[in-house]
């Protein structure tokens, strides 16, 4: 199977989400997100839990219901 990327362009009108901000990648069933060296970071944002900085180095598992925050009043959640 071939491995397609995709790049979604954001608006960002403070100018807080970098250019390659962060990554989502499905593997099988499952959701991975990983930051790209960001300048203000990534966050992972789930239900009951403090909110969790992406890291580059250790993709984390994207469940459903979960919110990315990826800065300048953008976020993102994972539904179905």
């Amino acid at each position: 199977m071939m491995d397609k990327q995709r790049s979604l362009a954001v608006p960002s009108p403070k100018k807080e989400i970098s250019r390659n901000h962060c990554e989502f990648r499905v593997t099988g069933w499952d959701v991975y997100l990983r930051d790209l060296g960001s300048n203000n970071g990534t966050f992972l944002i789930r239900p009951g839990q403090p909110p969790l900085r992406v890291s580059e180095t250790s993709p984390v598992s994207v469940q459903m219901g979960d919110i990315v925050d990826l800065g300048d009043g953008l976020t993102m959640r994972l539904e179905k």
